[in-house]
C-alpha cells in the first residue's frame, strides 16, 4: 500500500470531525466537536440508550418524527428556539438560517388546474401560533407586475375555532387554485391566543402573515 494514503485518510477525518459531523454528515458518537457544538447552541446530547435515529434537520427542512425509532449514536436535542443543525455550526434558529418565523410552502412549483396542492404552514418561533378556524389561506395571482388577492381558499359562515400549531410543528391543508397562472398562498397567524376559541375571542396579543413563494397553475 502507499504510504501516503493513511496519511491523506487522516487528513479527512480530521477535517470531517473539525466540522461537527460524522462520516454519514449527521454526527455521532464519536465526534466531540458536535457534542460540543449541541450543548454550546442549546441542544441537549442525548446518550440514553433509545436516542431517536435521525438527526435534527438542516435550515428550511420539515421537522422529521423519529423520537419512537432507537438510533445506535448519540444524537442533539436541538431547542424549539433554534430547531435546525449546520454541521461546525450547531442548532440554529429560523432568522439565523435566513427563515421566516413562520413559513408557508407546497409540495410542487408546478401544477396541473384543478389538482390537489398540498399547503404547509410551518412555525418555527419558540411558542404556538393559532390560524383560522375555516379558511387558513388566501389566494394571490400575479397580475402584470402586481400580486392581486383572489380571495380565501374557502368561503366560511362561521370563522371556527383557531388551530393551533405548535412551536416546530407544521399544519397541512390540501388546497387547489381557483385560477391558472403565477399564484401564491398567503396565511394569517396570530400569537398569545387563548386555546379552544376562535381567533375573534381568543384575546391574541399579535399577529402576522406568512407569504408562500410563487408557483404556477397552467
Amino acid at each position: 500500500m502507499n504510504k501516503r494514503i493513511p496519511a491523506l485518510l487522516g487528513l479527512v477525518v480530521a477535517a470531517v470531525l473539525a466540522m461537527g459531523a460524522s462520516s454519514d454528515g449527521c454526527g455521532g458518537s464519536s465526534v466531540k466537536t458536535a457534542e460540543s457544538l449541541c450543548q454550546d447552541t442549546g441542544g441537549i446530547w442525548d446518550k440514553s440508550s433509545c436516542p431517536p435515529a435521525c438527526w435534527p434537520p438542516k435550515c428550511g427542512a420539515p421537522a422529521i418524527a423519529c423520537a419512537a425509532v432507537c438510533g445506535s449514536q448519540p444524537i442533539c436535542k436541538c431547542p424549539k428556539s433554534a430547531p435546525f443543525w449546520e454541521d461546525g455550526q450547531g442548532c440554529m434558529s429560523a432568522s439565523k438560517c435566513g427563515l421566516p418565523p413562520v413559513m408557508v410552502s407546497t409540495d410542487k412549483t408546478v401544477y396541473a388546474p384543478g389538482s390537489t396542492i398540498k399547503a404547509r404552514v410551518t412555525n418555527y418561533t419558540p411558542s404556538s401560533i393559532f390560524l383560522s378556524g375555516c379558511s387558513p389561506f388566501a389566494w394571490q395571482q400575479l397580475q402584470g407586475s402586481s400580486w392581486i388577492n383572489q380571495g380565501p381558499d374557502k368561503l366560511c359562515v362561521w370563522e371556527g375555532i383557531a388551530r393551533e400549531v405548535a412551536a416546530g410543528a407544521s399544519y397541512i391543508e390540501t388546497v387547489s387554485a381557483p385560477v391558472n397562472g403565477s399564484v401564491r398562498l398567503q396565511s394569517g397567524y396570530s400569537v398569545g391566543c387563548a386555546p379552544g376559541k376562535p381567533l375573534s375571542q381568543g384575546a391574541c396579543s399579535s399577529s402576522g402573515q406568512a407569504t408562500s413563494k410563487s408557483f404556477t397553475v397552467q
